[in-house]
């Protein structure tokens, strides 16, 4: 386990992605993942969000207020995507065959980043991880260098796939029928809004 006694829980879980990984086998050409092959619907759904925001009732008022005061960070993020993953670059990036899926490994190990990390990563976190990873498996250097593109990624997944007392809902209808393709939210932490604020683990443009 991650976080047996002796063993840092971020060191831990990147030998068990790792291992994970290494049973799984590399594929040559990982599939599209959908909020980076949708990135203008994402903006649609931005529009959406702040337009609920503006009429949440009570329950939806805390993630409202959050959304309100940080959409800016959810564009840059959208916008940092679009230029930091161009397709020719996306071809370079191997899959995994896990569950017929084959999703990049960049994006899998930036997703057990964040879970290990409790949605708080830091440069010094996200450095341990990718390093203790790269003892069992060598990642590419396009891989590396898309890890920080894939926290934004992976975070934009979990704020569209997090159930949110706002209404009309968030999700359009460009991008609902993608929610079941994508990962599944990380386990409770606290109130659904709060989930929200995991996007600021991801805001600096230097992770």
């Amino acid at each position: 386990m991650a976080d047996i006694e002796g063993t840092d829980p971020v060191s831990g879980a990147a030998d068990e992605t790792a291992t994970r990984h290494q049973l799984t086998g590399l594929i040559g050409r990982s599939a599209p993942l959908p909020i980076w092959a949708h990135l203008d619907a994402m903006k649609d759904w931005l529009a959406r969000a702040r337009q609920a925001a503006t009429q949440a009732d009570q329950r939806g008022s805390a993630a409202a207020e959050w959304l309100l005061d940080n959409d800016y960070q959810i564009q840059r993020a959208i916008l940092q995507i679009g230029e930091g993953l161009p397709k020719d670059f996306y071809a370079k990036l191997p899959g995994l065959a896990e569950d017929g899926l084959r999703r990049p490994r960049a994006h899998q190990v930036a997703q057990s980043l964040l879970l290990a990390s409790h949605l708080q990563v830091s440069l010094s976190s996200a450095v341990e991880f990718v390093v203790r990873y790269q003892n069992k498996m060598p990642l590419s250097i396009a891989e590396t260098w898309a890890i920080p593109t894939m926290l934004r990624i992976v975070c934009l997944e979990m704020i569209v796939t997090v159930p949110i007392p706002m209404k009309p809902p968030l999700v359009s209808e460009m991008i609902a029928p993608l929610r079941s393709e994508m990962m599944s939210p990380p386990p409770e932490t606290g109130p659904c809004w709060l989930r929200l604020l995991l996007f600021r683990s991801c805001r600096s443009s230097s992770l």
